[in-house]
């Protein structure tokens, strides 16, 4: 498994993953393979389960320059649902930029939720958050109280944290952390 993190605010959005990939019988294929994509200008993804599924999911983004957070959530679970997928395949994606009404938006699918796309928007007040993590870690709860523990250094520090904590809980995730970051543009 991995381990993935989606965090939103009113204006940016970020998604960090671990590196370690491996093959169905669990042996490490690599350890720094990266589980975030930038899809465009308006969408960051990140993904967890079978590698060459969820890559085959992405593998036509490619023609998206014009995509919504919206539409991205859209198309994945079209393509997983033409793969008429059932658990044990896992498949999990996150899904974060700015929507059609110009707003930050960070939505999540994937096989283990039947295919339903759930949907957060960030306020002034609150900001959302999802994980993808190994079935025996509850990865929102290391995340918020990495997050909000302490004062950080910089944003991206609750995330490695994080990911380092799940990593020191279940060896299916390293310390190799990448990042993608996407930003409202305030004219």
């Amino acid at each position: 498994m991995s381990f993935v993190i989606g965090f939103a605010t009113p204006d940016f959005a970020i998604i960090a993953s671990d590196g370690r990939c491996t093959y169905q019988d669990g042996s490490v294929m690599t350890e720094y393979y990266n589980k975030t994509k930038q899809i465009n200008k308006n969408v960051i993804v990140g993904f967890a389960g079978e590698t060459a599924l969820c890559e085959s999911v992405l593998s036509s983004f490619e023609e998206s320059f014009l995509w919504t957070v919206e539409t991205a959530s859209s198309q994945v679970k079209q393509r997983l649902n033409l793969l008429n997928l059932q658990a044990p395949r896992k498949c999990s994606f996150i899904i974060a930029g700015i929507n059609s009404n110009g707003e930050i938006e960070l939505d999540a699918t994937g096989i283990s939720s039947g295919l339903q796309i759930t949907k957060q928007k960030p306020t002034a007040q609150d900001f959302v958050y999802a994980t993808l993590s190994p079935d025996n870690i509850n990865g929102d709860q290391i995340f918020v109280k990495n997050f909000t523990s302490k004062s950080w250094e910089s944003i991206e520090e609750p995330f490695t944290s994080s990911i380092f904590e799940v990593a020191k809980l279940d060896s299916s995730v390293n310390t190799n952390c990448f990042f993608q970051k996407i930003s409202l543009q305030k004219y």
